[in-house]
């Protein structure tokens, strides 16, 4: 599995909406475990982003898919990292020349 951070916003739509709280991480949890994923966590946030979302995801198209399906709902917009695990990234920065 990888592991993505969404970092949301929310639109005036999803302000108008936000007593629907539950229901809507309830979806979200459905969405992304119909995709083969995982949620992880999820926090309202101060500052820049409204909404931080933890997943895991089997691979890059699953995540873009929750991404857009989760845009295409009018609620949010997401700005979507990829974080890798140590495990993940050891290889990587050992193999660098130099």
């Amino acid at each position: 599995m990888q592991t993505f951070i969404f970092l949301c916003k929310f639109t005036a739509e999803g302000m108008k909406g936000m007593r629907e709280g539950p229901q809507r991480r309830q979806r979200a949890r459905d969405a992304i475990e119909r995709l083969g994923g995982r949620s992880i966590g999820s926090w309202l946030t101060q500052g820049r982003y409204d909404l931080v979302l933890l997943v895991e995801f089997p691979d890059q198209k699953a995540a873009l898919s929750f991404a857009l399906e989760t845009g295409m709902s009018g609620r949010l917009t997401t700005e979507t990292l990829r974080a890798f695990t140590p495990d993940e990234s050891d290889p990587i920065v050992t193999s660098l020349p130099g």
